[in-house]
């Protein structure tokens, strides 16, 4: 008489049949018919062992539009560890907070680090600390960038040991984002004649454009034999 063999079911795996280790090595396939004798050749009692191959499933990170950088894909088997990515993409003014598995808007520059986690699916770590990100053989998980504005500094150097003497016309701005475009101020000191700043790379700046990002080191250029030198040791007068 044909004996057909229980089927089991195990989360994040495939059951492939039953093992048998003794008398002799065998392997049934599920869903197959067996004699007895099949299963015991010499009418002893058995045991059967579970065979399962755990699924696999990937997982893609993707740039949003507008993101540099390109899709690129791995693949993972279920109990296996998962290090999540860092960020290998850029977007100008914009710093990498985590991934999504939807596309989010920009986050402000105010929003907390509380806050900004209702945003994220999840955050890099390079530990494998995760694992087990879907439990069908075949699933495909795709993860965005979530960005938030940057703010950058801005830091001012009157080039003048008279510092108490100067006059400022103006807003100061010390910190911006890249979202931001204003005049910057304006100095005054007797018996010298302001002509602007300079950036720590030698440009000249009369005010920071939308668009504009990074940390700014500024230095104000006289017309008359204040030196100042920049980054890269251009010397101004």
């Amino acid at each position: 008489t044909g004996v057909s063999l229980k089927e089991l079911s195990k989360t994040g795996y495939i059951f492939n049949g039953w093992d048998r280790v003794l008398p002799s090595t065998a392997f049934f396939k599920k869903g197959s018919t067996y004699t007895g004798t099949d299963i015991s050749p010499y009418g002893e009692n058995i045991t059967l062992y579970a065979n399962y191959t755990p699924i696999k499933y990937k997982i893609t990170y993707k740039p949003l539009t507008g993101d540099a950088g390109q899709t690129y894909t791995y693949t993972y088997s279920y109990d296996q560890d998962v290090a999540i990515e860092n960020c290998n993409y850029t977007k100008t003014g914009c710093k990498f907070v985590g991934w999504s598995t939807t596309e989010q808007d920009i986050i402000d520059t105010g929003v907390s680090s509380t806050g900004i986690d209702t945003y994220l699916s999840y955050k890099p770590d390079a530990t494998g600390k995760y694992k087990n990100l879907a439990s069908t053989d075949g699933a495909e998980i795709t993860l965005y960038p979530v960005w938030q504005i940057s703010t950058y500094s801005i830091t001012y150097n009157y080039n003048t040991t008279d510092t108490s003497s100067v006059k400022v016309t103006g807003e100061k701005v010390t910190s911006y984002t890249y979202n931001d475009s204003f005049k910057l101020p304006t100095l005054t000191l007797s018996g010298h004649t302001f002509k602007g700043w300079v950036n720590q790379n030698g440009v000249s700046l009369q005010a920071i454009s939308k668009g504009t990002a990074g940390d700014l080191s500024l230095t104000a250029v006289w017309d008359d034999d204040l030196l100042i030198r920049s980054s890269t040791d251009t010397v101004f007068t």
